[in-house]
């Protein structure tokens, strides 16, 4: 089983524990992300993730993962 917790402020973190598995976030966003850092690493747009004005939706896909760690700095 996997867990997520959240907490939004002036980044967006999002943390994973447990089972370690691909996934693919969803996040409503009025605006792009200034960067994604996944585990500390800086995570590239179009490769591992994007960002659709017009749905205003942050979309990242993951495969792997060492501690699960998401920062979104706006």
């Amino acid at each position: 089983m996997t867990t997520a917790r959240v907490n939004s402020g002036e980044k967006l973190t999002i943390e994973f524990a447990g089972k370690h598995e691909p996934h693919i976030l969803r996040i409503h966003s009025e605006q792009k992300p200034a960067s994604i850092r996944l585990d500390g690493r800086a995570l590239a747009e179009g490769d591992a993730w994007r960002f659709d004005a017009g749905d205003q939706r942050l979309i990242i896909k993951t495969r792997e993962y060492g501690q699960g760690t998401y920062v979104i700095s706006r």
